[in-house]
């Protein structure tokens, strides 16, 4: 009896190994199957993984398009316009994920770093509209360092040394690669007679 139990764990063992061994050298069809057992954001990962970006997309559209409150598909889209190197169109769904309330740190590391490319920022018109949603999550998200940088960059974009820009500047000045944040800071303190502000800015700028 102990030989059959033994013998049954080995069988059952070798066909779990046997069944991931496929899967990972054939992972369209662990996708495919996952989508059948109805795990839409399951498959398109895999999909994206093994480069069929297009599939992956285009399974995250469709599903969203029937289940609209469905975010995490959305999420999902996004992040894989993020890794494939859409930046407008990630720029546009991460915005869009934000503006109903939805993100978490890490996506807004990843805004950030899409605000910073001229590709993915967009127009007077879409940044007035994202403003607005950035400055709407932030008042959900206080502590987000990654949101005040975002509208830091906005900000800057529109060359604003004004009393808000500067708060603004002032706490996103951590995660400012570029210094441009830390310039414009360095402009507005100075026009505003806070000259020890002004010096310490310019000198973060220059260690930039």
């Amino acid at each position: 009896r102990k030989l059959n139990i033994f013998l049954s764990i080995v069988v059952t063992g070798a066909v779990i190994l046997a069944g991931g061994l496929y899967f990972a050298f054939f992972p369209k069809r662990r996708a495919q199957m996952l989508y059948r057992l109805g795990w839409p954001a399951r498959a398109a990962r895999v999909y994206a993984r093994s480069g069929d970006v297009e599939r992956a997309l285009r399974i995250c559209h469709s599903y969203a398009v029937v289940n609209p409150k469905d975010w995490l598909i959305r999420r999902v889209a996004a992040d894989i316009q993020f890794e494939s190197n859409d930046e407008a169109g990630a720029a546009d769904s991460y915005f869009e994920l934000i503006r109903n309330g939805h993100g978490d740190e890490p996506m807004y590391g990843r805004v950030l770093q899409l605000v910073r490319q001229p590709a993915a920022a967009g127009g007077p018109e879409d940044r007035a509209t994202r403003i607005e949603a950035v400055q709407d999550a932030l008042r959900r998200n206080p502590g987000s360092t990654a949101l005040r940088a975002i509208l830091g960059c906005f900000y800057a974009a529109e060359k604003r040394t004004d009393p808000e820009a500067l708060e603004i500047y002032a706490a996103a000045g951590q995660r400012d690669g570029e210094g441009r944040i830390h310039r414009l800071r360095t402009v507005g303190e100075y026009r505003l007679g806070h000259y020890s502000e002004a010096l310490q800015s310019a000198r973060r700028t220059l260690e930039i």
